[in-house]
């Protein structure tokens, strides 16, 4: 019976060891937890427009459409009738968020979605961006992937920032004397 109880209270004792361990590991796991957060919250600081598409999280005033971008319900309405992909919803968002480029000056030939390139063409607005990100993903959902979102709709940004008007080349070729 002796043996017994001794028995008991070293199993008892090497479980509280045991549980004593697994509570410092809990602890440490923690800590880093909170550290990731940490960094995760920065480097939405440091770069807004970036994490805007992966974050599920609606409710996120980070990652929320600024005021001065915001389109009414109706002409968002108008400009998905008149897009047929995301894309070109993308290329008539950009239009409407950003008309001075599409002017006479021609200022989107000197813009692309990310900047750089060959001819040093600068960024878009990031805010323009994550304005864009967040309406095409609201009416796209199949955008919400980061891959999904560049071939699908970035390729069609940076066509519509480089090619030029339909408008001017259908009025150059109207005036464009015939040679018959």
């Amino acid at each position: 019976m002796i043996s017994g109880q001794s028995r008991l209270f070293t199993m008892m004792a090497n479980f509280e060891k045991r549980l004593r361990t697994m509570e410092t590991k809990q602890e440490k796991l923690h800590a880093k937890q909170d550290r990731l957060d940490w960094m995760l919250t920065t480097q939405r600081q440091a770069t807004p427009g970036l994490l805007a598409v992966a974050s599920d999280d609606n409710t996120d005033d980070e990652n929320s459409i600024p005021e001065e971008m915001i389109i009414p319900a109706d002409r968002l309405r108008i400009l998905k009738e008149r897009a047929h992909s995301a894309g070109n919803f993308a290329s008539l968002l950009l239009k409407e968020l950003m008309p001075h480029l599409f002017g006479q000056e021609n200022l989107r030939n000197m813009y692309n979605w990310k900047g750089g390139g060959i001819n040093t063409k600068r960024e878009v607005c990031p805010r323009t961006k994550l304005a864009v990100r967040k309406y095409v993903v609201h009416y796209y959902p199949g955008c919400r992937k980061e891959d999904t979102f560049r071939n699908v709709v970035l390729h069609m940004v940076n066509e519509a920032l480089r090619r030029p008007s339909v408008k001017a080349c259908r009025r150059r070729l109207l005036e464009t004397p015939n040679q018959n």
